[in-house]
């Protein structure tokens, strides 16, 4: 046999290998698709009961029933392939279905939702039971993926009980939602004359050890409730330990109504976020605002946790507006979470900014008022330190800004209330700056900072915006007062003011700082600029400081070159 003979001979080996191995993987294939089953009707959907674990796909849109559910626990995986089912809660819970979470799955565990749309519905629950959940698509959900679900049209609902709901899931831990969104003309319409909790999530209604991933909500959200309203654009309760990545909130969401510590954001509430946006309108009022209120553009998170949560590379560019129409009041626990911010009500903030207007009003009386102080601040309410335990990590703010006017207006009784552009109050804060008008009305009693009301630490920061007191207080361009924290000592250093300062001042005026409180030592505050005046106030004495006609390298040595450089009009420094 020559070798042009073997050659050819291995050739036709190779290639009939090649038609074996091809045949084979289409075999296969076949063989996969014929496993997966599919779903073109009713009745083709409660068929999913008889095998939870086998793989289903949609063929054409189907409509459920009022009653049509999965029971059981459901483990495979269902492709919508792009089609909808209109799937949401019934009209009237089934009394022998009195189980804590309720969906079409009632419970699901290593499952796959994907390429699904949800079709919204009106439905009225006329008797809900204590903690009841429900969900548009599952129940309890655990360690499963939702991929591109999308929730359209009108979820109308009104309550006589209390109610966690979630459009995708009542109930999810340790869950993915990747690519999930609500149409630019869905709703979600609640109504309940409860004083029972009232929370509701646009994907999930409870979530822990959950991540989000380019996951958008759009629409309206309108929420009216006698109870304890808690609604977030995302997921109602979140345990501290999920995350969300490049998310965002374009819905506008109006909230009435609220008891008992009402929270409110645009995407979630404690968690770590990264490059997620908020453009919707807030709009929120409190009726009786019990034990204060969380309100934030990103995030709404409080105190009483290990972990406050953290939002880097955000932005908020929505107007946020909170009213309390009647009282505010301390519980008689002394819990006073009463923040409000741009991107979050409390927590850790880096690279953010803020555009979206912040307006609060408040009337306020209580005999425990003493315990309550409202935080405002452009970025953060409160990032931390001061009144609280220290929670490491929970007070930085770093690289952010903030043009968006801040504003709280007071006819009553609240106690020494801190407002600023960047946070309301506590925080170590570093190269951060405010450019928007920051303004307090209240007859006597306030702080407020073109960068901060209380400050714990403030460096590399500067304020060109017009700071107004109307009324008794502290008032100054970068911090009003200055409190000293042993747990974690920060300074006022390397900072300046070229905004304008208008306030009847407590011992004052001071352009950067107005007052130092308990345990204040003046050898932390030095090195700080300002071109309006007087930089600190009568009570602070021993801090060292310039007043300059201009901000600039000559005039301001102590500004470092490899954090500042002049601007183009060459008429101040700012930020590299």
């Amino acid at each position: 046999m020559t070798y042009s003979q073997t050659g050819k001979r291995t050739l036709f080996i190779a290639a009939l290998v090649l038609i074996l191995v091809l045949a084979a993987s289409f075999l296969m294939a076949d063989t996969a698709h014929a496993a997966s089953k599919a779903i073109s009707s009713e009745a083709d959907f409660k068929k999913i009961a008889k095998d939870l674990d086998g793989d289903y796909y949609l063929t054409q849109d189907i409509k459920l029933s009022a009653n049509t559910v999965i029971k059981g626990t459901f483990t495979g995986t269902l492709d919508g392939k792009g089609y909808s089912i209109n799937m949401y809660a019934p009209t009237k819970l089934p009394e022998v279905e009195r189980t804590y979470s309720y969906g079409r799955f009632m419970k699901a565990e290593g499952a796959t939702f994907k390429n699904l749309k949800i079709k919204g519905a009106s439905f009225e629950v006329k008797k809900s039971w204590d903690d009841q959940m429900l969900g548009g698509l599952v129940g309890t959900a655990k360690n499963c993926t939702f991929q591109k679900i999308s929730i359209t049209g009108t979820i109308k609902m009104t309550l006589s009980g209390g109610l966690d709901h979630g459009g995708i899931v009542a109930e999810a831990e340790n869950c993915i939602f990747k690519s999930c969104t609500t149409s630019s003309k869905s709703q979600l319409i609640a109504e309940t004359s409860s004083k029972q909790y009232v929370c509701i999530g646009r994907f999930a209604g409870s979530s822990n050890g959950c991540t989000y991933e380019k996951c958008t909500t759009a629409g309206t959200v309108s929420i009216k409730t006698a109870g304890m309203v808690r609604h977030q654009g995302f997921v109602d309760i979140g345990g501290g330990t999920d995350t969300y990545t490049n998310c965002t909130n374009k819905a506008n969401i109006t909230v009435s109504g609220g008891y008992y510590m009402p929270r409110v954001s645009g995407i979630g509430q404690i968690g770590i976020y990264d490059n997620c946006k908020n453009t919707g309108d807030i709009k929120c009022t409190f009726s009786k605002a019990n034990s204060g209120a969380l309100v934030g553009g990103i995030m709404c998170a409080n105190n009483d946790t290990d972990c406050m949560g953290k939002v880097t590379n955000s932005s908020n560019s929505g107007d946020i507006t909170v009213t309390y129409s009647s009282t505010f009041e301390a519980d008689r626990n002394g819990n006073n979470d009463a923040a409000v911010g741009g991107i979050a009500s409390m927590g850790s903030a880096i690279n953010c900014k803020n555009s979206g207007k912040i307006k609060v009003y408040m009337k306020t009386s209580s005999a425990y008022m003493s315990q309550c102080v409202p935080q405002i601040g452009g970025i953060v309410g409160y990032a931390g330190l001061g009144y609280w335990e220290f929670v490491e990590g929970s007070d930085i703010v770093k690289d952010c800004k903030n043009t968006g006017s801040v504003s709280f207006t007071d006819n009553g009784t609240s106690p020494d209330p801190c407002v600023g552009g960047i946070t309301g109050c506590g925080g170590i804060i570093s190269e951060c700056y405010n450019t928007a008008s920051i303004t307090v009305s209240k007859k006597e009693g306030f702080r407020v900072g073109g960068i901060t009301g209380g400050a714990n630490g403030v460096e590399n920061c500067y304020n060109t915006g017009k700071v107004t007191g109307k009324g008794i207080g502290d008032a100054s361009g970068i911090a009003a007062t200055y409190e000293y924290n042993k747990l974690n000592p920060g300074y006022v250093r390397y900072n300046y003011n070229t905004g304008k300062i208008t306030a009847e001042y407590h011992g004052g005026p001071g352009t950067v700082v107005n007052s130092a409180y308990t345990n204040a030592n003046d050898n932390c505050i030095y090195d700080n600029y300002s071109t309006t005046g007087q930089l600190y106030g009568k009570y602070i004495t021993g801090a060292k400081g310039t007043e300059v006609d201009a901000i600039n390298f000559e005039n301001c040595p102590a500004l470092s070159q490899d954090i500042w450089k002049m601007n183009k009009d060459g008429t101040r420094l700012i930020f590299k």
